[in-house]
């Protein structure tokens, strides 16, 4: 934007410079960290499409101070209050608050300011709501500026704003003949449960010096619920890797876009194994043997495998009465801590044990990533996480399952070829490495456009926040039985038995979602909360007629009398969409979009019908 200052106001901002560049000594720590903290807020700010001169609003609210505190409680960097800080997706429990991790921070930061952006679309207007709050900067702005590239200030102009002008120019001017400082801030993606003493030994730095550069961890071990990025200070200038290479963050909503695009039913998924028959498979990177036969047991798999069998039970966590069962496989070595995949939804007949042996995980491991006592009973359809620890604010999820007998082993097809000698197999007939397709899944707020390969962590550079929307959660208490969710009716009987103009009535039976309903009848959530005005906070009651689909006249009678006669086409979301995109592709804002589609966030999710004006 180009902002033009009568001379009133360029008295008070130089009045402002002055004021701020008094002290050569204050003003010397505050550049020594801005050309330290800049190149990262910099690309941060480039991966989420959010103008550069923003990076001047961190040394306004906090001179670039982690633990900085403000009069309100606000905290860190980018001065986040709790509330706000959630809202754009930082971490903050007894273990970690990312208010205080620059990268975090300041990708949370950018998306704040994303959000205001898209309601006001005015940079300026975004900048004042940072500090009032949207609502709070609606009695400041003046709606003839919205979308506007020019603007005319004087004096008039909110305090906050004059000050953010005061430091971008004070701070830009001051930098372009400030040197460079003879070290600079690497962005290490640490491993989970690792020590602080650790890192500060692998990269030779100075262990206070490296708590004072991560002061959002509380602990000296890093959690294992995201991968975390931390600031090691390195001497000399940052190499040509380390200077433009994206650090990648994890997200819960992230995370959770694994389970749709990993075909879970090829597991255990067998990977080539060179020099051995069929009767030895490897999974999850681990060795193992498939149990052909029902005369097989401990003692002869063991043997196989050249190790005790007290081993073999260590590594199988079995117990001594535990038996072998044909067609499972069994491993010859510790199972890992970790599975290649995200989650794993419990099918009908399975349970932890036979989780683990089919993704390869330590049985211990995967109660702790769940958060499960050894003597809770688990229902089917319950999302276990298979990689990192499920946190203590996202609850447990359930999603429905078909009440059909679970697949823990082998298909019968590949069992019946074990059966024969190992000597006639041919081992890559029998065992080859199966590669997971990527399944139609349940519809979900996805916002990638490429897929995610199998068992790597990478997250896309957002067209927007993505807060975690928990529409596949509900509460292990409402969860109706896996009989009575496989006894209803399926979504093409919900479809067929209903001419394509007429309105869908569904009355809310005991035990149903919004969720169940939503797959009932193959429509996303928020139609169906749209259509009946439901927030996100509201539940529905039993008894209660919820609107699936209008008919067509009272659509287009609703976008007659909503709209003074404007005509609306309907565009479809389909995979990998955002907002921004469809806005792009129809050439209006996303605050039209908001607008005529009565939304309140950016959340769209795959087959959802918008609203766009003609």
């Amino acid at each position: 934007m180009e902002l033009i200052l009568d001379p009133v106001l360029q008295k008070e901002l130089q009045s402002e410079v002055d004021a701020l560049t008094r002290s050569q000594t204050y003003l010397n720590i505050k550049l020594e960290r801005a050309k330290l903290y800049f190149p990262i807020i910099e690309r941060i700010f480039r991966e989420e499409n959010v103008p550069d001169d923003f990076k001047y609003l961190s040394i306004q609210e906090s001179a670039l101070i982690p633990d900085a505190v403000s009069t309100s409680n606000a905290v860190g960097f980018w001065q986040f209050k709790k509330e706000a800080a959630l809202e754009v997706g930082l971490r903050l429990h007894d273990g970690v608050d990312e208010r205080l991790n620059i990268v975090s921070s300041s990708r949370g930061a950018a998306r704040y300011l994303k959000i205001n952006n898209a309601f006001f679309d005015n940079w300026l207007y975004a900048l004042l709501a940072y500090n009032t709050g949207r609502g709070g900067a609606e009695q400041f702005v003046d709606r003839k500026y919205f979308g506007a590239k020019k603007m005319h200030l004087d004096k008039r102009l909110h305090w906050y704003v004059k000050k953010y002008l005061a430091h971008k120019i004070a701070f830009e001017i001051a930098l372009a003949s400030y040197p460079n400082p003879d070290y600079y801030l690497y962005e290490y993606q640490s491993p989970s449960n690792k020590s602080i003493p650790e890192v500060a030994r692998d990269f030779s730095v100075d262990e206070q010096e490296l708590y004072a550069y991560n002061k959002w961890l509380k602990r000296e071990r890093i959690p294992a619920d995201k991968i975390y990025t931390m600031i090691i200070p390195l001497k000399g200038s940052p190499n040509a890797v380390a200077a433009t290479e994206p650090v990648k963050e994890e997200t819960a909503s992230r995370r959770r876009r694994h389970i749709e695009e990993e075909d879970l039913s090829k597991f255990p998924q067998i990977e080539e194994f060179e020099g051995f028959d069929a009767y030895h498979v490897r999974i999850n990177g681990r060795r193992g043997v498939l149990a052909r036969n029902e005369q097989d047991n401990v003692a002869s798999l063991a043997l196989i495998g050249n190790i005790e069998p007290e081993k073999f039970r260590e590594y199988n966590d079995l117990d001594e009465g535990g038996r072998v069962t044909k067609g499972q496989a069994y491993y010859l070595q510790p199972k890992r801590n970790k599975a290649k995949v995200h989650y794993h939804v419990l099918q009908p007949g399975e349970d932890l044990w036979t989780v683990s042996q089919k993704f390869g995980v330590k049985l211990s491991k995967l109660k702790q990533k769940n958060r499960i006592e050894d003597d809770e009973a688990l229902k089917p359809g319950r999302v276990l996480w298979l990689r990192f620890i499920r946190p203590e604010h996202i609850p447990v999820e359930y999603r429905h399952v078909e009440a059909v007998a679970a697949k823990t082993s082998l298909s019968q097809k590949e069992s019946a070829a074990f059966d024969k000698p190992a000597e006639s197999l041919d081992r890559r007939e029998s065992v080859e490495a199966k590669k997971p397709e990527k399944p139609a899944g349940i519809p979900v707020n996805n916002t990638a456009s490429e897929p995610v390969e199998l068992g790597k962590i990478e997250e896309p550079v957002l067209a927007q926040p993505e807060p975690v929307k928990e529409e596949i959660t509900v509460k292990e208490e409402t969860i109706s039985s896996t009989a009575e969710m496989a006894s209803q009716p399926s979504v093409e009987q919900n479809i067929q038995e209903n001419n394509a103009n007429d309105p869908i009535i569904h009355v809310v039976k005991q035990g149903e979602t919004l969720y169940a309903i939503s797959r009932l009848y193959g429509v996303p959530i928020s139609q169906i909360q749209r259509l009946n005005g439901i927030d996100d906070n509201a539940g529905i009651q039993i008894g209660q007629e919820l609107v699936i689909r209008e008919s067509s006249q009272t659509r287009n009678a609703d976008n007659s009398t909503r709209n003074n006669s404007k005509s609306y086409t309907y565009h479809k979301v389909s995979t990998g969409e955002t907002l921004y995109q469809i806005a792009r592709r129809y050439n209006v804002t996303i605050q039209q979009l908001l607008e005529w589609n009565q939304k309140t966030d950016f959340n769209i999710q795959i087959g959802e019908e918008l609203r766009v004006s003609n």
